[in-house]
């Protein structure tokens, strides 16, 4: 079994959100603008104990490596 996120492509690095709203005649717009990715690339649950040992996260090019894991720590 492996999950959703098991070799995921790269998130974005820019995704568009609304910032407030405009009005387009009579009609309200949603303005919006974009927003840099900001959060960890990383696999976050590789961090945790059960997610060291996980079958399901095997090979996935995402992981954090042990030694990267100790080094963090």
């Amino acid at each position: 079994m492996s999950y959703g996120c098991h070799n995921r492509a790269p998130f974005r690095e820019v995704y568009p959100v609304q910032d407030g709203w405009y009005m387009d005649g009579k009609t309200r717009v949603p303005r919006m603008t974009a927003a840099k990715h900001v959060l960890s690339r990383d696999c976050q649950y590789t961090n945790s104990d059960p997610g060291r040992v996980d079958p399901g996260c095997v090979g996935c090019k995402h992981r954090i490596s042990t030694e990267e894991n100790h080094a963090k720590r």
